[in-house]
């Protein structure tokens, strides 16, 4: 297990030294399933049991949620394989060499990220940005992987980084469909989800300012702090990817939590404020703090979480990059992601119920949620409005320091 963690930290946090070492040494496809695979493969799913696989009032029953955990798990592990015989049929085409086993080494470990996101599925909107952004690492990782594993010449890798990826989006929008009619399942399709837009395949070139070419610059600055002693928790690998995307160039210290305690408000919508509380946590790297609190009792009632992202701060940036919206309808119910008055919002409505749940990410890095029921969307809105959202953004620059 500690070579398994040692592995992870270490293509994530220095992959331009470590693929070379994954291309020399002997392996077999058993070898990088088990158990390289089969465990960080089930870290999404588990967190997407102990997540209750929704966001807020809208949670999903115990059985559906398990027969969805267990088919995301089946197509990770499926998707490997699938990942590993495109990059092995397409070699040819960009005078790379074909070679199996080098292509499942390729395809498991490029994964990593998009796995070790997972943990997204225990955070809300937040989470699911997490979740891309795991995703677009894990392409950058491939991008990296290929010149070694496969002996891409330097000048085809965006190439065929960018082939390998549409043809593997066409087999993910098929599998998802299968997945979709069989549990109705509301997943992402991991490392290739998320509606990212892809460079043209003769770009050889990663434009500095796009999302990849921080990525690049980011790895050669986590490779300088690794040689330099300053990255010994694998975890902050993640969050240092998460600044790399959004362009911060900082890692981020969370907030106090008795800093966020101070926008709770003593009333809420009209309700009096029941009880508050706050804390501050850090998961592979990224430190997150939240403040929240109950108003109200009974259907009168509303719950308001205030949450500082830390490290995954200036996410909304990548999410608009990643052109992250859309509106979904199911009956009574309304699902919207999108921007209101430049600010990123997800909104999740009842009409039946009335109920509901609004969040409003604040200066690239405060996630501010109200949920409950009210007489309309509207209501949730003005209450999450009502917290002193202009002092947040005022705080987006603070805990920063240098990587």
């Amino acid at each position: 297990m500690n070579s398994l963690v040692q592995r992870a930290k270490n293509i994530l946090v220095s992959p331009k030294t470590e693929w070379p070492v994954i291309a020399a040494e002997p392996a077999t496809i058993k070898s990088i399933y088990i158990p390289y695979v089969l465990v960080l493969a089930a870290i999404g799913p588990i967190c997407l049991l102990i997540g209750g696989g929704g966001f807020g009032v809208m949670r999903f029953a115990g059985g559906f949620l398990l027969r969805t955990a267990i088919w995301q798990y089946c197509m990770s592990l499926l998707s490997i394989a699938v990942l590993a015989y495109i990059i092995n049929a397409l070699a040819g085409s960009f005078a790379s060499e074909k070679n199996l086993t080098q292509a499942f080494k390729t395809a498991a470990y490029a994964y990593t990220a998009s796995w070790v996101a997972g943990i997204g599925s225990l955070l809300g909107l937040l989470g699911s940005l997490i979740l891309l952004a795991g995703g677009i690492y894990s392409l950058y990782l491939l991008y990296l992987a290929l010149p070694h594993t496969m002996k891409t010449p330097p000048e085809k890798a965006t190439g065929y980084t960018v082939v390998i990826v549409i043809v593997a989006i066409i087999l993910a929008l098929v599998l998802g469909a299968i997945g979709g009619a069989l549990f109705a399942s509301r997943g992402g399709m991991g490392m290739f989800g998320g509606g990212f837009a892809t460079p043209a395949a003769d770009e050889q070139v990663l434009d500095p300012d796009s999302p990849l070419g921080r990525l690049e610059r980011m790895g050669r600055d986590m490779e300088k702090a690794e040689k330099d002693g300053r990255m010994k928790d694998p975890g902050q690998a993640l969050g240092a990817v998460m600044g790399a995307m959004a362009g911060s160039g900082a890692a981020i210290e969370a907030l106090p939590p008795e800093t966020l305690k101070g926008f709770v408000p003593e009333s809420l919508g009209g309700l009096e404020r029941q009880s508050v509380s706050s804390e501050k946590n850090g998961m592979f790297g990224m430190q997150i703090s939240t403040a929240s609190a109950n108003y109200g009792t009974g259907d009168d009632h509303l719950s308001l979480e205030i949450t500082d992202s830390g490290g995954a701060a200036g996410l909304m940036a990548f999410a608009g990059w990643a052109n992250v919206e859309g509106t979904k309808e199911e009956g009574s119910r309304t699902e919207r992601t999108g921007r209101e008055g430049g600010r990123f919002v997800h909104e999740q409505w009842d009409s039946a119920d009335r109920r509901g749940e609004y969040s409003v990410i604040v200066g690239d890095r405060f996630v501010v949620k109200v949920e409950g029921r009210a007489a309309d969307l509207g209501d949730l809105k003005s209450a999450a409005r009502s917290v002193d959202l202009a002092g947040l953004e005022a705080l987006k620059d603070s805990g920063k320091k240098p990587n």
